[in-house]
């Protein structure tokens, strides 16, 4: 089990979070797991400057919910500071509607700038559409540094500093059942 928290220098591209692990919410809707991937959808332990990324969000549905679901991530860096979020109802689309307990896998493209010399991770959080009701919120996973240099050898990042609050560019695809459970 890796987390932010830990305090380990590697980078650590995927977590299980286990129930145990600190988090918000009625458990309704859990996050299980999450995965970095390049846009191959090939798991990757760290970033270089201004490349595009996906995450892999496994979440288990254990509760009818009649609402749809707003989903949303943060990329954080070390210290919390939340700087970049993207959420599932952006660009106009619908929330989630799952009709089936057991467990989902959603997939997130996010083609953002991160900046080098920085540590970032990434907080959850799945609530009510409406934003009044917290399904699961968890903070601080993963571990990733982005490289100076882009992966084509040609363009390198100047500085080395991280900027304000930011919405993320990325598309979100409908989370498809994984395994099915019985009620």
């Amino acid at each position: 089990e890796h987390y932010l928290r830990t305090g380990a220098a590697e980078n650590i591209a995927e977590a299980i979070i286990p129930a145990s692990y600190p988090r918000l919410g009625n458990g309704h809707v859990r996050l299980i797991q999450i995965e970095l991937m390049n846009r191959d959808g090939e798991l990757i332990s760290g970033l270089n400057y201004g490349q595009p990324f996906k995450l892999a969000l496994t979440i288990q549905l254990n509760e009818t919910i009649r609402e749809e679901i707003m989903a949303m991530v943060y990329i954080v860096n070390m210290e919390g500071t939340r700087f970049g979020v993207t959420y599932n109802v952006q660009h106009g689309n619908t929330g989630w509607l799952l009709d089936a307990f057991g467990q989902y896998r959603v997939i997130i493209d996010i083609d953002t700038v991160l900046l080098p010399y920085v540590t970032y991770g990434f907080d959850v959080g799945m609530y009510t559409r409406s934003g009044m009701e917290c399904y699961d919120f968890v903070e601080q996973l993963l571990r990733i540094v982005v490289s100076p240099t882009a992966g084509n050898g040609l363009d390198h990042y100047p500085g080395a500093q991280s900027h304000a609050y930011v919405r993320v560019a990325s598309e979100w695809h409908l989370p498809h059942l994984i395994e099915k459970q019985l009620s």
